[in-house]
C-alpha cells in the first residue's frame, strides 16, 4: 500500500473507505482484534502520507449478503448497536493512533451515530451516503443533525456502486429538500461541495 501510494500520489485523495464491519461479502470474515491490526496499520500509513481518511460503518444486512460470526459481540440481532459498536471502536482506534480529527470522514452516518460523531469528538466529519436507499437517510435525519451542529463538519455524499440500486441524483434532491426546508444557500454548499473540496483538495469552482 504505502509503494502503490508512492508511486500515485497525485492521484489518491484519500484512504478508504475502511472500518470495522461485523460481517463481510465474499465470505470473509475477520474478528475485531484482527481487523484493528489492519486499520491501525491503515491509519498510520494515512498519517504518514498525510491523507484524509474514510471509514466505514457498517449496515444491517441479512444472512445471504454475507458472512456471519455469531461470536461477535455484534450480531445482526443487535442492530443498531453493531453499527454503534463498530463507530466507537474506530474512532477509539483512530484517537489511540493520532490520527488528525480534521482528516477523517465517519461515513455512512444514520440517525443512531451522528450524535457520537459529531458529538463525541471535536474535528472528526459526519458523513452521510444518501444515494442507496436501505441506508436509511434522507434529508430529515440531515436536517436534524445541521439543526444541532451545524455545517461545518457535515459532507453528504452518494456512495454509488456498481452492485447494488441506486439514486443517481441523490445528493441533488437532498440539497432541493434542504433547501426547502429553508436551510440557507451557503449551508447547504457546505455539505454537498464545499467541505468535501476543502478535505480532499479538489478545486474549489462552483460557490
Amino acid at each position: 500500500m504505502p509503494t502503490f501510494i508512492r508511486h500515485n500520489r497525485e492521484t489518491i485523495a484519500a484512504i478508504g473507505e475502511t472500518g470495522f464491519e461485523p460481517t463481510q461479502y465474499g465470505g470473509v470474515l475477520l474478528p475485531y482484534d484482527e481487523q484493528e491490526k489492519i486499520l491501525k496499520r491503515q491509519f498510520e500509513i494515512a498519517m504518514e502520507f498525510d491523507l484524509p481518511i474514510i471509514v466505514h460503518t457498517p449496515i444491517k444486512k441479512i444472512p445471504s449478503q454475507g458472512a456471519w460470526n455469531e461470536a461477535l459481540v455484534a450480531q445482526r440481532e443487535k442492530w443498531p448497536e453493531a453499527k454503534i459498536e463498530s463507530t466507537r471502536k474506530a474512532i477509539e482506534l483512530l484517537k489511540d493512533v493520532g490520527v488528525d480529527e480534521k482528516k477523517v470522514v465517519i461515513d455512512h452516518a444514520d440517525s443512531s451515530i451522528y450524535h457520537i460523531i459529531l458529538g463525541n469528538t471535536k474535528n472528526m466529519i459526519c458523513g452521510f451516503s444518501t444515494a442507496i436507499f436501505w441506508r436509511g437517510v434522507g434529508a430529515e435525519v440531515i436536517a436534524e443533525s445541521l439543526k444541532e451542529y451545524g455545517s461545518e463538519r457535515i459532507i453528504v455524499n452518494s456512495d454509488l456502486v456498481g452492485n447494488a440500486y441506486y439514486d443517481l441524483f441523490a445528493v441533488q434532491r437532498i440539497a432541493r429538500n434542504l433547501q426547502r426546508m429553508g436551510f440557507d444557500r451557503q449551508t447547504i454548499l457546505n455539505i454537498v461541495y464545499k467541505n468535501p473540496a476543502k478535505l480532499f483538495g479538489f478545486q474549489e469552482e462552483y460557490y
